[in-house]
């Protein structure tokens, strides 16, 4: 039974973040006119990296690059998701 749940617990946890990142790629397109390639070198990993950032967003926009700030909807006063 344990490893059931964990197995779900990772299927779902893999989803989160591939809808984040999906979520990421496609305001980066749209906002800073990237190309594929160019959203995907932005989509950096980790706990620091800008998905995270972008997903978490506390600030209201996010510095890319020089040439890009991703506006994002501020989620430091809200509770829950």
């Amino acid at each position: 039974m344990k490893w059931v749940a964990l197995a779900g617990f990772l299927v779902i946890g893999a989803n989160v973040r591939a809808d984040a990142k999906k979520s990421f790629l496609k305001a980066v397109k749209l906002q800073c006119s990237k190309t594929d390639k160019q959203a995907k070198e932005l989509a950096t990993g980790g706990r620091t990296g800008n998905v995270v950032k972008y997903r978490l967003c506390n600030k209201g926009k996010i510095k890319l690059d020089d040439t890009c700030r991703l506006k994002c909807v501020d989620n430091s006063s809200s509770i829950g998701d």
